[in-house]
């Protein structure tokens, strides 16, 4: 079991999990909590990913442009899936 302490754990939570099964948390030496990882995701990201660029794909395509309700949503998960 690997052990980190509670600001490692916030700097990292998700790719900590990815790479382990369970995670001792410590403060100051001292063991706060232990994470553990019940159960794996049933997404294919892959799949998930290749989805997503066709429905941008599409959106080019038929010239669909954000609406007011959701344009701030759809901007700030086109910068997080591409990085921008």
């Amino acid at each position: 079991m690997k052990t980190v302490t509670i600001t490692q754990a916030k700097r990292g939570l998700s790719d900590l999990l990815a790479k382990e099964q369970q995670v001792e948390v410590t403060n100051r030496g001292r063991t706060v909590g232990t994470l553990r990882v019940f159960a794996e995701a049933k997404v294919d990201r892959e799949k998930a990913k290749e989805a997503a660029r066709g429905i941008r794909e599409l959106a080019r395509k038929i010239g669909a442009k954000p609406s007011k309700k959701h344009g701030a949503t759809a901007e700030i998960r086109r910068l997080r899936d591409h990085g921008e």
